[in-house]
């Protein structure tokens, strides 16, 4: 994740570079041999086996071959004898396919209404980020009229921020024991309101500042995604499956919402328009979740 925000940090400025010099064809091919190097370092990836370390494990070739007592459970009738449940090795043959896809992937995770609903917000949210990420170089260089290099300026210390708060976000949360949903919320409502100020905006040293405070801010959001989940998940067996199907949620969001952000900016001409709507989703992602942990809290106190 660190490495992620050094290179937003570090392309926007590499990029201006590169336009100025070879123009946009030049750049994207340039850029897609930068790319291309992922192949073979990713053949260069160790399985992790070969690094684990080895415990004390029993060596089975020092085991003596024969014993003086087995114990089998078992019971005995006056039919014969009887194996006791469990012992069997055709136990699962009667679990249907689909019943072992389900188990395996733990599908019955889905059966969690407030499981469904934090994934959901979490996709959407991530949706809003990847558009932002997307609009905000176009904003800036349409809407507000900067040039490629104030432009990659503002992106750059968007994403140097950013770096700065997944540091130090993590002990103020702790500090103040704030649990990871609530300072993901917390994050996605400054940041809504805060994106929403800087779409109005016009002067370059309040985008400056803007930028910076929307980087700082975005990182509660981001971070705090995964952790999330395995905070509500307290069987930990069930985390990567949880993860699993938030990243689903995530891709199937991104293709449907995605595309409707990009028909609110080509339907309104106006990028400032679409950064708004972006706002409004991720405000009624926070009430959504904010009556949502409210009804529970007043559901326990009145259990108990």
């Amino acid at each position: 994740m660190a490495g992620t925000g050094v290179g937003q940090m570090i392309m926007p400025q590499v990029v201006r570079f590169l336009l100025d010099e070879y123009g946009y064809r030049g750049t994207t091919l340039i850029l897609g041999a930068l790319c291309l190097n992922g192949l073979p370092g990713a053949l260069l990836f160790h399985p992790v086996k070969w690094h684990m370390i080895e415990t004390n494990t029993i060596d089975e070739e020092k085991q003596p071959l024969l014993v003086k007592h087995i114990q089998i459970p078992q019971t005995t009738t006056r039919y014969g004898v009887v194996e006791e449940p469990g012992t069997s090795s055709n136990e699962d043959k009667g679990k249907t396919l689909l019943r072992k896809v389900i188990e395996f992937f733990n599908f019955e995770l889905l059966k969690d209404w407030v499981f469904l609903h934090l994934i959901n917000g979490l996709a959407l949210v991530y949706t809003c980020t990847v558009a932002f990420n997307m609009i905000y170089p176009f904003f800036l260089q349409n809407s507000v009229g900067l040039s490629r290099g104030d432009t990659a300026l503002c992106m750059s210390l968007l994403s140097g921020a950013d770096i700065v708060a997944r540091v130090t976000i993590p002990m103020i949360t702790k500090h103040f024991r704030i649990s990871n949903r609530m300072t993901f919320l917390l994050g996605t409502v400054c940041w809504a309101v805060c994106r929403s100020v800087l779409a109005e905006q016009h002067r370059f040293s309040i985008i400056i500042l803007l930028s910076l405070l929307c980087g700082y801010i975005r990182a509660a959001a981001v971070v705090n995604q995964n952790l999330a989940i395995t905070e509500y998940c307290k069987d930990e067996s069930k985390i990567p499956s949880a993860i699993g199907l938030n990243m689903v949620a995530k891709g199937l969001l991104v293709l449907g919402v995605g595309q409707f952000f990009g028909w609110v900016r080509d339907y309104t001409k106006s990028f400032v328009i679409c950064l708004h709507v972006q706002s409004v989703v991720m405000m009624f992602v926070a009430l959504t979740w904010s009556a949502e942990m409210l009804a529970r809290k007043l559901y326990q106190r009145y259990k108990s």
